[in-house]
């Protein structure tokens, strides 16, 4: 059997996740605290692979997988990855003969991980905008999960797809596969799974414009996240309800789901989430002509996002620091607050929102020269 080591190094296109692999371990030999490619279960899992385990490799590498997914690693997840994809295409490629005393890969076990290993790699190329590899992983884990009558994996394959779509602001398909993920989960013993389909589907509904329709689904998902105790899903769905209610122009229920939201969050100390509250608080206040309260919001938020090295919601809320000062006719702090913003969205790499910015300070200009130039002529 070939060395894995020596086959990662010959495939004529590596994919991204090899690469990150590659990177990470070299990282990790500069840091070991890092802890990937020097685990334990990773040295394991090509012991066995190398003894032709292939079994007992796959699930090494999938315990291996999940424990980064706890620990937020995504560099892990990706490594785990690779190294699932090269065992299960090495397996793939060998004859397949029966071998006494050596365990199938393909049993219900292991198929059982292929398929969490295709949704898992699916929301990686989702959260990286790779919408079609993304879409091909879900579809692929939907077939597996149908072909054996699992509800409960096809309604999360179909409310993965839906989720997507909603990403890729495709409204009427994330709608659509959104209301087949609730009609398929609400048959099954799944709760958390059924809420989080139920709230996407509200989403689905407020991004398309609809919030009328998009409350009622996230009415039931909050219901059942607080009778499962998940509290950062509540925080979730209450932000999404106040946005709603904002929308349809309901602002006192706007507020209400706002402040039990940021309860919710210094109940748990979850510090970036309450950050975002804390925003669309200032954005309700400014939208209601409470521009003293929403500077104060802004002035919290801003402080724990810098706090949270969070730079791209620092650049949307020093620009809207921008937007309250103009409103308020203090010019010169408007500036000042823009300049900041733009400094920061460069940084970033954010051509978009630099451009929409330059436009409002070029706005702010002209306003300042027909401000001077009306005096003029009042003099």
């Amino acid at each position: 059997m070939m060395s894995p080591q020596i086959s990662l190094m010959v495939l004529t296109q590596p994919s991204l996740e090899v690469m990150i692999a590659l990177v990470h371990g070299t990282l990790a030999q500069a840091h070991p605290d890092l802890g990937t490619i020097s685990d334990d279960l990773f040295q394991q899992g090509w012991q066995y692979f190398d003894q032709g385990a292939v079994a007992e490799a796959l699930a090494t590498f999938q315990q291996l997988l999940c424990q980064r997914q706890r620990q937020g690693d995504m560099q892990g997840v990706a490594i785990a990855l690779n190294c699932l994809d090269f065992v299960w295409q090495d397996w793939h490629a060998q004859p397949r003969l029966a071998v006494p005393g050596q365990s199938d890969p393909a049993s219900p076990k292991q198929l059982d991980d292929r398929r969490l290993h295709l949704i898992t790699r699916g929301s990686l190329h989702r959260q990286a905008g790779e919408w079609p590899q993304a879409l091909e992983c879900y579809q692929s884990a939907l077939s597996l999960y149908t072909a054996d009558n699992e509800m409960e994996g096809v309604g999360l394959c179909l409310n993965n797809l839906g989720v997507t779509y909603l990403q890729m602001e495709q409204w009427e398909q994330a709608i659509s596969l959104g209301q087949a993920s609730v009609s398929v989960l609400a048959e099954t013993p799944d709760q958390v799974n059924y809420a989080t389909a139920l709230h996407n589907l509200g989403v689905a509904y407020y991004r398309c414009g609809d919030s009328k329709q998009a409350l009622p689904w996230l009415e039931q998902a909050l219901f059942l996240r607080n009778g499962i105790c998940d509290r950062s899903g509540e925080v979730t769905t209450l932000s999404y309800m106040g946005q709603a209610y904002c929308q349809l122009q309901q602002h006192w229920y706007a507020l209400a789901c706002f402040e039990a939201a940021l309860d919710l969050c210094q109940q748990q100390g979850d510090t970036a989430a309450a950050a975002t509250i804390l925003g669309h608080l200032a954005m309700l206040c400014h939208r209601t002509g409470h521009t003293g309260l929403a500077l104060q919001y802004s002035y919290q938020a801003l402080s724990q996002f810098r706090d949270l090295e969070d730079y791209k919601s620092t650049g949307r809320l020093l620009s809207h620091l921008g937007v309250l000062y103009e409103s308020r006719g203090h010019y010169s702090l408007a500036l000042h607050y823009y300049q900041q913003a733009l400094t920061t969205l460069r940084n970033l790499g954010d051509d978009n929102g630099e451009q929409t910015l330059l436009q409002q300070i070029d706005g702010l200009y002209q306003r300042l020269h027909w401000l001077d130039f009306a005096l003029e002529q009042a003099a």
